[in-house]
């Protein structure tokens, strides 16, 4: 349960900073959620990969549950930009 609870915080982390370093870009709540939806993915990838689990705390489960969720916000940020882009 550690390692789930050590995910939602990166996630947590990520989507709070991603909102003042990317401001006007998303909202708080798309740029959290997006940020946990990533941290948890990449929890469970590393939980596949054997790198951690649920129950552990897992150095390489973190570094890839950070690196997903900031992926993800990066992912949330281009959609957002290419919707509002003006059609040529």
């Amino acid at each position: 349960m550690i390692g789930l609870l050590s995910w939602l915080g990166i996630g947590l982390v990520v989507g709070v900073a991603a909102r003042f370093l990317l401001p006007g870009q998303a909202s708080w709540l798309v740029s959290t959620v997006a940020s946990l939806l990533g941290a948890v993915a990449g929890g469970v990838l590393a939980t596949v990969l054997e790198m951690g689990g649920l129950a552990e705390l897992d150095p390489r489960a973190l570094v890839l549950a950070f690196l997903l969720a900031v992926l993800t916000v990066l992912l949330a940020q281009l959609v957002r930009v290419m919707r509002d882009r003006p059609e040529a």
